[in-house]
């Protein structure tokens, strides 16, 4: 399966809804905002958040599609990949992504997170994108791992979880070791531009 990824719009926010709900199962267990109860005012209110995020430049948003439309799935949202910037004067970003339990297992979300990290690296300059990472899940140490990412330390009570602080594990990937270890090609159906969203 081939995947793109786009900026989200305002219009994103009944599909994007339905993903969240799909997704409790696989994802819930690791975002305590994934509950059954995630409502279509949740979804918008992301939706405006990610806008605002997007404007000031301190976090990136995207929606995953598919290069076609996939009979099998009921929502063409796959799921969504961010880069935040923490620190705007450091060249750093540090990732996040989430796919819908339909599409587990088919490369969906690497496929999107190379897309970003490469749009990262070429537009906003970031040397070095971190990923945190709860010690046990197994399936988003995979995606990372695939990236080129590499394991550099665990930190205690870097999450908050459900009002509980977890430990993650910090993974860092760079441009070089994006390139030397997934060679996926970017299939972004949208201009590189950092001012796109402002335009659209």
């Amino acid at each position: 399966m081939q995947v793109t990824i786009r900026p989200l719009k305002s219009s994103d926010a009944r599909n994007l809804q339905r993903a969240a709900l799909s997704s409790v199962g696989h994802v819930g267990q690791w975002l305590d905002w994934c509950t059954p109860r995630y409502t279509l005012s949740s979804a918008r209110s992301w939706l405006q958040e990610s806008k605002s995020l997007w404007d000031e430049g301190t976090a990136y948003r995207w929606a995953i599609e598919p290069t076609e439309v996939l009979p099998e799935c009921s929502n063409q949202i796959l799921g969504c990949v961010e880069i935040r910037v923490p620190r705007l004067e450091a060249p750093e970003g540090r990732m996040g992504y989430r796919v819908a339990r339909e599409v587990l297992g088919r490369g969906v979300c690497t496929q999107a997170a190379v897309q970003a990290l490469q749009w990262g690296f070429e537009q906003l300059n970031l040397e070095r994108v971190e990923l945190l990472i709860q010690p046990d899940n197994e399936v988003s140490i995979a995606v990372a791992k695939k990236l080129g990412a590499t394991f550099q330390e665990r930190l205690e009570g870097a999450i908050a979880f459900h009002d509980q602080r977890k430990a993650a594990d910090l993974y860092a990937v760079t441009a070089a070791q994006l390139c030397q270890i997934n060679p996926v090609k970017t299939r972004r159906s949208w201009p590189t531009s950092v001012e796109y969203l402002r335009k659209a």
